[in-house]
Order: structure tokens, then C-alpha cells, then sequence
């Protein structure tokens, strides 16, 4: 299997057929099947018009860290099994290895994601790229990363109010890898969609409650504040010039997490949503921040800093607003992460390209205001999208600027883990583009209980009682249930 996997080289030749179910309906369909992934993007905002669903998982690669050693290992379907088999590298070199062996010719179609992966990258594996010490206690075991590729995936354009099935044949036998079978793969899901579709009952989605009186925080008020403190004092002896704070808490759920995130994503939308079915737990991102995309070799982040909540009149908003883009501390930490994401691109990118396209814009969402920036290059020739995120891994909004220095400090101040919060959730294609969030508004559920974390940038002038309500006001997301 592992020549196949990384040797062989193998050209992709997807097969596109039209279907008439909508997103939601599909994921109702399948959301309960373990290895189903959505990817949900219907507000017409940062050229984010696309759905994506995986459906049929063929190749899954695991990241697990064992004491101080990584563990990766390769899941190849085989019939209706998956065989397993552990690999040499990390999840980077490993993606990198599998992506060179497998082209698709560049296509007319407009469509950014036709074959290849979703998954994502957790938070700890800053761990190993910085060779921390004394990592805190990884209180939530699951993998650090986890990237599924298959050979059907459902595409639904919400400018044009399009959807297809895009099928593939993976076969360890050849090299071309399309055949009879994946119009076989085509027949069966379009069959089996529709079949299911009909059986769906009229009610579009159920809502899910969370009991908030329930929260448990794993960081109380001063302790918080005590954070700050420290953080505040090695701002003011030179190490760094802001770090971004976090705490986790978690509530007991016995709901349905796929109506959860249906009712969330319907009544609330966001830019860069998802729901990872990943059998032992799952994934709900409600993020309104994109890390990094890459198409034809155009390069886009667009780091986030600065939150208020939303007011309760058109008026009230205004001035949120006003307050917002004319804020001092927020437009310093806005323009610190700027120019650390500016450099952290420049590494990969064609000489002279680098831009900043947006210097500050606000965007309003249900319970938030957010400031938001916008840099875009173009990718060097001698560099491919893993060496593109690799370059931006971890997101400096969820750092602190300079990055490195922020990552220790932050390592050793925070009592637990990060696991998958403020990590990327998103996919990676064979024909060269990708598109990852930042893992902020995000849940991750194990074991009956819902986690989320949540934080902000702390800079020397920070109020501890300004910045721990600000998390509240990021935790709002909760209160919209």
C-alpha cells in the first residue's frame, strides 16, 4: 500500500455530475456516518459561495503524538474495510509526499475544490514544530491531525444554486485514476441520495439545547486576570509585544450534534463553517476566519482582531462599529498580526508580490462585530500548499506576535492543551488550491460533553475586566441555540 500511496504517481480525472438536493439535505442524510465532513460557506462574502460534503472516505491519514513521539498512520479502504498502516514523518511531509504523486490537469471549471481532502490540523502540533517543553496536559485525547480524502464528494455553488457529484476511482492496479468504477461510485451515490432524500422527514431541523446553567470553566475570573498580569509583565520587559489568551469550558450535551450545527448554521451563518464526523468525536466550527486559501497560485489570508457585540438597534450598532474601527489597542494588535501573516507568506511567495489588499475592514455577524484584514501574494513556483501552510501554521491572530516567543509563553501560562481550538479545519485538493479557517466558535464534542475555548489578544494596555468580557461576548455563539 505505501508505494501506491506515495510513489506511484496517479492522474486525476474527476467526473462531475449534476444532483438536485440541497447541502443541508444531504448532510441530514449522512451526518450520523462516521467520516462524513462538511465544509459550509453560503454567505456570498471572500469569494466563499462553496459547500463541500465528503461522502465516500477512501485514504485517511492520523496524526497521534505518543509520549514525545509521533505516531502517523495511513487508512486505505479495502471493499468496505480499512486497512492501517503506520508511516514515517509527520502529517506535513506525509501530505506533501501523497499530494506530489497525485495531478489533475488544471481545469476550465469554476469550481475550487473537485477531488482530494478535508481534515484538519490541531493546535498542538506547535508542540513539535517549536520543540516546546513541559507541553501542558492533553487533557482531551484525540489526534492531532486528521486528513480524509475520498473519491465522492458532494459541491453545491450558492451563487448559482448548483450541485454535483464529483467522483474518482482510486485503484492500487493503475495509474490513471479513472475508470468504469467511478461512474459506478456516481450511480450509487446519486442513487442512494435520492432514495434517502425521500424518506427525509419534512422537518427541516430540530433545535438542539444547550443547558448554559450547566458550564463548567476550567479557568476562573481572577485566574484570568491573573493571566493578564503575567502576560502584561513580560510585554513590558521586551519579550513580546502581545499573546493571545485562552480558557476552555465544557457543558454536558445528550442532544444531536448534526442538528446542532444545521440549526446553528441556518439561524446564525458564518464564512467558514464545518462538521467533522471523525466516529469517536466530533467537530462543529462556526468560524468567521479564514487562515489561508490558495487558487492558481493566489494567495489569500485575512487574520481577525477585535470584537464587539452586536447592539439591540441599527443605531447601537453604528456606534459598536464606529468604536471598533477607531479603536487604539484593537487596530495596534490588528496591524502587529498584519505584519507578522506579511512576513510569514513572504517566506513562500514570488518576490515583490506580498500585498496588503485591506488594511481594516469591519464585518458584522449575528452576535459579533469583527475587524479583519486582507494580505494576498502569489505562491513561489518552488513551493506547493503544504509549504504554504506550513509557513502560516499556527495563525499569529491566535499567537501573539513575535510567534514563537508567544507560543512558549503562552505553553507555559495555560494549564491545559489547546487540542483542536484555534487549529485550521478545511480541505486541500489535487488540483492545487485550499482553503483552511481558524478554529475559533468552535465545539468539539467526545464522551457527551461539549468543549469550546475561547480568548483574546492581550497587548500592554489591556483591561483584564474589558478582556475577559470580551470572551464572553465570543462565547455569545452559545447563547443563540
Amino acid at each position: 500500500m505505501i508505494p501506491y500511496l506515495f510513489e506511484q504517481e496517479k492522474k486525476i480525472k474527476p467526473i462531475l455530475r449534476k444532483i438536485d438536493i440541497l447541502p443541508d439535505d444531504v448532510f441530514r442524510i449522512q451526518k450520523d456516518v462516521p467520516w462524513t465532513c462538511y465544509l459550509k460557506s453560503p454567505m456570498n462574502k471572500n469569494n466563499s459561495h462553496f459547500s463541500f460534503i465528503g461522502l465516500s472516505p477512501v485514504i485517511i491519514f492520523i496524526q497521534k503524538k505518543d509520549h514525545d513521539k509521533i505516531v502517523l498512520e495511513a487508512q486505505m479502504r479495502n471493499n468496505d474495510l480499512f486497512e492501517s498502516t503506520d508511516i514515517d514523518g509527520d502529517i506535513f511531509s506525509c501530505l506533501k509526499r501523497f499530494l506530489k504523486t497525485c495531478r489533475m490537469d488544471s481545469t476550465s471549471i469554476d469550481i475550487p475544490f473537485l477531488s482530494g481532502g478535508i481534515g484538519y490540523f490541531s493546535y498542538d502540533i506547535v508542540e513539535s514544530i517549536y520543540d516546546l517543553k513541559n507541553y501542558p496536559n492533553r487533557s482531551i485525547d484525540i489526534p492531532e491531525a486528521i486528513w480524509i480524502f475520498y473519491d465522492v464528494i458532494y459541491i453545491y455553488n450558492h451563487q448559482t444554486g448548483s450541485a454535483y457529484l464529483s467522483a474518482i476511482h482510486f485503484d492500487k492496479n493503475i495509474s490513471n485514476l479513472i475508470s468504469h468504477k467511478a461512474f459506478e461510485n456516481l450511480n450509487y451515490w446519486e442513487k442512494h441520495l435520492i432514495r434517502n432524500f425521500d424518506n427525509l422527514s419534512l422537518l427541516f431541523y430540530s433545535t438542539e439545547v444547550i443547558n448554559l446553567n450547566a458550564m463548567q470553566s476550567f479557568l476562573s475570573k481572577q485566574e484570568y486576570y491573573n493571566h493578564i498580569k503575567s502576560i502584561k509583565y513580560l510585554i513590558s520587559k521586551g519579550d513580546i509585544y502581545q499573546a493571545n489568551l485562552t480558557y476552555r469550558s465544557k457543558i454536558d450535551f445528550q442532544g444531536d450534534t448534526g442538528n446542532l450545527f444545521l440549526y446553528r448554521t441556518i439561524k446564525h451563518p458564518t464564512l467558514f463553517s464545518g462538521f467533522l464526523n471523525l466516529s469517536s468525536f466530533k467537530i462543529l466550527s462556526f468560524s468567521p476566519e479564514r487562515l489561508v486559501s490558495c487558487s492558481k497560485k493566489n494567495i489569500i489570508v485575512q487574520p481577525m482582531k477585535g470584537t464587539r457585540p452586536r447592539g439591540t438597534s441599527a443605531k447601537d450598532d453604528k456606534i459598536l462599529i464606529e468604536d471598533l474601527y477607531n479603536s487604539e489597542k484593537d487596530n495596534a494588535e490588528l496591524l502587529m498580526i498584519i505584519d507578522l501573516m506579511r512576513n510569514d507568506i513572504g517566506k513562500v511567495s514570488e518576490y515583490g508580490s506580498v500585498q496588503v489588499k485591506n488594511l481594516k475592514t469591519v464585518e458584522t455577524y449575528e452576535s459579533v462585530h469583527q475587524m479583519i484584514g486582507e494580505i494576498c501574494s502569489k505562491l513561489d513556483s518552488d513551493y506547493d500548499l503544504i509549504d504554504l501552510i506550513q509557513s502560516v501554521f499556527p495563525a499569529g491572530s491566535i499567537t501573539g506576535c513575535p510567534k514563537k516567543r508567544s507560543v512558549e509563553i503562552l505553553t507555559d501560562i495555560e494549564e491545559f492543551n489547546r487540542s483542536i481550538f484555534m487549529g485550521n479545519m478545511g480541505y486541500i485538493s489535487f488540483h492545487q488550491s485550499m482553503d483552511l479557517n481558524v478554529m475559533i466558535r468552535t465545539l468539539l464534542y467526545k464522551d457527551k460533553y461539549i468543549y469550546f475555548q475561547v480568548g483574546g489578544g492581550i497587548v500592554y494596555d489591556s483591561d483584564p475586566e474589558k478582556e475577559f468580557m470580551e470572551t464572553l461576548t465570543k462565547s455569545s455563539f452559545l447563547y443563540n441555540f
